[in-house]
């Protein structure tokens, strides 16, 4: 698929359609990052299959904001002009960390195994999805319920601050940005009593 392609539209739109195609209702999204920007899209255009929004360190946009948006709170100013260089001189795709010492600066994972693990499953990831907005406004995904996990390692503070004073329940890990790969047990039993709700 070309570059141009590969951009928040076509992230929101699979989701979407996977809703759809297998007939989904009551869904819990779970997303970290990024992905924050899928699912708060999603819910604005299938609200009616979605039971509840989790963000995992996600981003949380407002209408109009684009993940560039929300970068110089999470990942700081040299970060951010990284990925403007990349949005303004037209390079399709971010490269991923290609080394262990890469993981552990840019996402606090520091244990040899995680490291080992995460290496060969890296990706270089589309521009396009750093720079596109979200739209926002439908007022059936205004009343889903959300809420955001935050880890103490992640740069993510400010987001789980707009989080608690928006009256959503924040969850708090002792880890890195990838409570995934650090800590899944504690991230899945956090996960499972919020689907249990």
């Amino acid at each position: 698929m070309p570059p141009a392609l590969l951009n928040l539209d076509l992230h929101i739109r699979d989701i979407g359609q996977f809703l759809e195609s297998a007939d989904l209702t009551d869904a819990i999204l779970v997303a970290h990052a990024y992905a924050g920007m899928v699912i708060t899209g999603v819910a604005e255009r299938y609200p009616q299959r979605i039971a509840a929004l989790v963000y995992v360190n996600g981003v949380v946009p407002a209408d109009g904001e684009a993940m560039v948006d929300q970068l110089q709170t999470v990942r700081g100013p040299e970060f951010v002009a990284r990925i403007r260089n990349y949005i303004e001189s037209g390079e399709p795709f971010m490269a991923p960390p290609t080394t262990a010492e890469e993981i552990a600066d840019r996402w606090s994972i520091t244990d040899p195994a995680d490291q080992a693990f995460m290496l060969p499953r890296l990706s270089p990831q589309p521009t396009l999805t750093f720079s596109q907005a979200v739209r926002t406004g439908n007022p059936d995904a205004n009343n889903l319920r959300r809420e955001f996990i935050l880890c103490s390692e992640s740069g993510f503070e400010a987001v789980a601050e707009q989080a608690t004073a928006s009256g959503w329940p924040v969850h708090r890990i002792d880890t890195g940005h990838d409570p995934m790969v650090t800590t899944p047990q504690e991230l899945s039993t956090i996960l499972l009593d919020i689907a249990g709700r």
